[in-house]
């Protein structure tokens, strides 16, 4: 099985930030329709999601997610 990640939405101290949670689901449903998501789903979400047309990969992924206020993290359990 691949790894899977979970999406996060979390404040400047780390901490959940439903508020904010509640924000970006509105704005980035996708990321919000499931439990866990491949990395491979995530590069295309970045890539093309949302009207994109920008093809990219892993390496630029944490930057782009950081720049929409999400984070995610590699599911351990």
């Amino acid at each position: 099985m691949k790894d899977q990640y979970i999406i996060e939405v979390r404040d400047k101290d780390n901490n959940f930030d439903f508020k904010k949670w509640e924000k970006q689901e509105k704005e980035h449903p996708y990321l919000f329709s499931k439990p866990t998501f491949s990395i491979d789903e995530l590069c295309y979400f970045m890539s093309f999601g949302e009207d994109r047309d920008t093809p990219s990969g892993p390496l630029e992924l944490a930057e782009f997610m950081k720049g929409i206020g999400i984070s995610y993290r590699m599911k351990t359990w």
